[in-house]
């Protein structure tokens, strides 16, 4: 059975939406060859169809709130659905009940090994987190593959660490 055949009752929006894990499965087992070229322009078409060609997404935006009151905690920041890939547009970062100077960690994970890609330490209790002078790496991408955690700790007295982030889906 070919890709079309498999994706047949698919459609681009609504309720039967062809969803990431459905488009890859037929993609899987597609070798890249001069004997696949069709083939190979048919997924480009798919893909292009369901707006999976790294742009962003229209109506896949959203916003993301996460809180951790325990300074040993990692919590997920976005964990992306298999197929999927998100873009991390903004992020606010509160705490509430602290005191003391507080340390905030965000990591890229991949279900075993966390790699730090930035930390914020401070005592102000509202920090714009995507500010230039604060985040200086964008753009930066999560998949099922490597997601998002953030860990809080507070100095003197652990309170309420919150994370509010804008993220918007590029495939």
């Amino acid at each position: 059975m070919g890709i079309w055949d498999q994706l047949n009752t698919r459609t681009l929006f609504g309720s039967s939406k062809a969803t990431a894990a459905q488009v890859n499965l037929q993609e899987k087992d597609i070798h890249i060859q001069e004997s696949n070229r069709a083939l190979l322009s048919d997924v480009n078409l798919i893909n292009a169809s369901l707006m999976r060609d790294g742009s962003p997404i229209p109506g896949t935006q959203k916003v993301v709130t996460v809180s951790s009151d325990s300074s040993e905690a990692y919590v997920d920041l976005i964990k992306p659905e298999p197929g999927e890939v998100w873009t991390l547009q903004s992020a606010h970062l509160s705490r509430a009940g602290a005191s003391g100077s507080s340390v905030t960690s965000f990591f890229f994970y991949d279900g075993t090994t966390r790699a730090q890609w930035f930390y914020i330490s401070g005592s102000s209790n509202d920090i714009i987190l995507t500010s230039d002078d604060n985040w200086p790496m964008f753009p930066l991408y999560f998949s099922d593959s490597c997601w998002g955690l953030f860990q809080g700790t507070n100095g003197t007295t652990m309170g309420t660490m919150t994370i509010e982030a804008v993220f918007i889906r590029v495939r």
